[in-house]
């Protein structure tokens, strides 16, 4: 088990950790994976007293989590941060002609990281590489300059020695057995998709 009494735990990312958690007052954990994680936390370790927050943004690049790392995380002192971010870096470069370099990526992701680290280093963070479902054929016009962003979150996960939730592997292995039922646009992924991402965190929570 990796939460201890009192811990803090942010969740940082964008529409897919978001899940619509700023427009609904009253319902601060959004529709999605952060929810299942804080119900599951609350459900089963109520004693602990976790406190869980959600600072995904729809539409957020890692330049945009650079910009408000330091009110949306650090000036929270988590015990624990898990950051998912990077395919609108790349989704960007297609439907918006607004492309982010591997290199400006690589970049904003260390300042990110490197941010956190200076802050306190006992904080933990677990990194999840971005993902898309490549049976829903127009991610793929997409795909190659994401997939060279999941590279590089691999090797910096690698560089800094963090834990790494490989949903670019799991997501499209979970689409092949239940095809059609883990994202309803090849991007954000359906209540099923949720729970998928949920169950890994929680494994790597209990583990």
């Amino acid at each position: 088990m990796k939460l201890k009494q009192n811990d803090v735990v942010v969740f940082f990312g964008d529409s897919v950790t978001d899940t619509c958690h700023q427009v609904k007052q009253d319902y601060p954990y959004g529709s999605g994976y952060v929810n299942m994680v804080d119900s599951h936390i609350n459900t089963n370790y109520c004693d602990l007293n976790v406190r869980v927050w959600n600072k995904g943004i729809n539409g957020n690049r890692t330049k945009d989590l650079v910009a408000r790392v330091k009110e949306d995380v650090l000036d929270l002192h988590p015990n624990m941060v898990f950051i998912l971010i990077g395919v609108n870096d790349a989704w960007r470069s297609y439907d918006q002609n607004d492309p982010t370099s591997v290199e400006q990526f690589v970049k904003n992701y260390k300042t990110i990281l490197d941010a956190i680290r200076a802050a306190d280093t006992t904080t933990q963070i677990v990194m999840m590489s971005p993902f898309i479902i490549p049976s829903v054929e127009w991610v793929l016009n997409f795909k190659d300059d994401l997939d060279e962003k999941t590279k590089a979150v691999i090797d910096l996960a690698k560089e800094y020695q963090i834990p790494l939730i490989p949903l670019h592997e799991l997501m499209p292995q979970y689409d092949q057995k239940l095809p059609g039922m883990v994202s309803f646009d090849g991007v954000h992924p359906s209540v099923v998709g949720h729970a998928l991402i949920a169950q890994q965190i929680i494994q790597y929570l209990l583990g």
